[in-house]
């Protein structure tokens, strides 16, 4: 994603902090999987992020939108987590 003020356009252009010139795309992997047994009972596993890959930063994100100098609607600020959960029908 390329900043508007980098634009060459004289309403667009302004000064650009070099961090925020060019944010790159990022690619997560995540894995997650479920087990049921019992017929009433289901195991959930998963991990979000495996390989941990922080999200680019910028500091045209405040604190009322931004999580960690980057734009958590966009990238995964938390990183890497692991979470189960286990379901029972009746």
């Amino acid at each position: 994603m390329l900043f508007e003020r980098t634009s060459n356009h004289p309403l667009l252009s302004g000064t650009v902090n070099d961090v925020d010139k060019v944010l790159d795309a990022q690619d997560y992997i995540d894995l997650n999987g479920s087990y049921t047994f019992m017929e009433k009972y289901t195991l959930g596993l998963g991990i979000n992020n495996v390989l941990d890959d922080d999200p680019p930063i910028s500091s045209q994100v405040g604190a009322g939108f931004g999580n960690g100098n980057t734009f958590p609607q966009v990238y995964d600020s938390f990183g890497r987590y692991v979470f189960m959960s286990l379901t029972a029908k009746f």
